[in-house]
């Protein structure tokens, strides 16, 4: 991320968690926070469900739903995407908020309640007229009643006036604030159109976040812009082996009153977790080309990351023509990656560093020297697919070098004199 850097921490107090949220601008904070607030309101449901069931029965069948829920989820990233994908609407990213209208929800104070609490006598005419006393203190009563009520009276208009002026300036921070907000927006929408590089990595980076994935994955993404090339170069932090969902059920016996995980076998993990990591790459490159503009961005540069050193395990480059002639929706997620020339080694869950087709300006992440690169199943090594102007490119080195070759002979003497020309 370049440029100013707008953060916003936040927290869940049931779950125990607080984060600091990065963007690089005021919108891309608000995106990135209320997305991630809405991921641990979920996680939250979810545990206070679990801590509502008291026998391991229950709770493994549970379990079972959740680990099936999370398996379709993971298979489905891109058929959500795809239909949840459209253009950025700026209308949408104001602030227009109101602000509730002032309420002082204390109530007044009442006489008729000072004169019961003082126990103020009721005027009895026939007592008062037999027993003068009676009266003088009925009405010393209710002077006191009557000076007690105005003192509250006082307190109550004093706390009032104080809460109103409380509110007053509340409401003046909340508007300055909403609208420097707002502003920010317009200003971003004016830097994207004019095509200034932090504001378009920003808006990328807003697209991004509100992909749908799974509750349980850690994505991150980081981008660099190329003004010139009309090139987005997208560095997405994947979810490692570790962190994906394994467990198919769990299976309760009743004879040790306890449960058991069933996970899946190596095979279809791996290519379950393929197929999720490039359902992940798809559904990004997907959601940039629909929600930028073709005169901000056309062509997309994705680098996939993970491990300890955050290498780059599968890589893209493509044009927004190529992109539009690829139908996401019918082929499988590795045949639309394969159209896509992207690169990877097989299988993913190996974390075979690849080279990146294209690199960010600022490398967030090493470069590895690697061999060949497949896209094969059985993850035996091959070249990267031909791009167009790659022979002729071969073609004009290889003549240069002759070249360089036959002038070199010729301008050489037999004893060893140069020729002067």
């Amino acid at each position: 991320m370049n440029g100013k850097v707008y953060d916003r921490t936040i927290s869940n107090k049931y779950l125990g968690v607080q984060r600091k949220i990065n963007g690089g601008s005021p919108l891309e904070a608000k995106i990135k926070a209320e997305a991630q607030l809405a991921k641990w309101a979920r996680q939250e449901k979810l545990q206070k469900e679990r801590e509502r069931i008291k026998f391991l029965k229950e709770l493994a069948e549970l379990d079972t739903r959740q680990a099936e829920f999370a398996i379709n989820t993971c298979d489905s990233i891109l058929k959500i995407n795809l239909c949840s994908a459209a253009k950025l609407d700026w209308a949408s990213f104001y602030n227009d908020q109101l602000l509730p209208p002032f309420v002082f929800k204390e109530h007044p104070p009442r006489y008729e309640q000072v004169v019961r609490e003082m126990r103020v006598p009721r005027k009895s005419f026939f007592s008062e007229l037999l027993f003068p006393s009676i009266r003088k203190k009925r009405l010393a009563l209710e002077d006191a009643a009557r000076d007690n009520f105005e003192e509250q009276m006082r307190a109550y208009n004093a706390k009032k006036a104080s809460a109103q002026t409380s509110y007053e300036l509340e409401r003046a921070a909340f508007h300055d604030e909403q609208s420097g907000f707002n502003r920010s927006v317009d200003q971003l929408q004016l830097d994207v159109e004019k095509g200034e590089p932090a504001a378009v990595e920003s808006l990328v980076r807003i697209a991004l976040a509100n992909l749908e994935l799974p509750d349980k994955f850690e994505v991150s993404f980081d981008t660099h812009y190329h003004g010139p090339e009309k090139l987005i170069v997208v560095s997405c932090i994947l979810p490692g082996p570790l962190e994906m969902p394994r467990i198919v059920k769990y299976e309760y016996h009743e004879e040790e009153n306890g449960t058991l995980p069933v996970e899946m076998d190596q095979a279809s993990f791996d290519d379950f977790y393929e197929s999720a990591l490039l359902q992940i790459t798809l559904s990004a490159v997907h959601r940039i080309f629909t929600s930028m503009p073709d005169r901000q961005i056309h062509i997309v540069g994705f680098n996939g990351l993970t491990g300890e050193g955050e290498s780059c395990i599968l890589t893209c480059k493509i044009s927004r023509d190529l992109f539009d002639s690829i139908d996401l929706a019918r082929d499988a997620p590795d045949v639309s990656f394969q159209a896509m020339q992207g690169v990877m080694v097989k299988p993913l869950t190996g974390l075979t560093p690849v080279e990146p087709l294209i690199w960010p300006a600022i490398p967030t992440f090493p470069r590895h020297e690697t061999g060949g690169i497949t896209t094969k199943p059985d993850g035996l090594h091959q070249s990267a697919a031909y791009r167009p102007g790659e022979l002729k490119n071969a073609a004009n080195n290889l003549l240069v070098g002759l070249l360089d070759q036959i002038e070199k002979d010729l301008i050489k003497q037999p004893d060893g004199s140069d020729v002067v020309h």
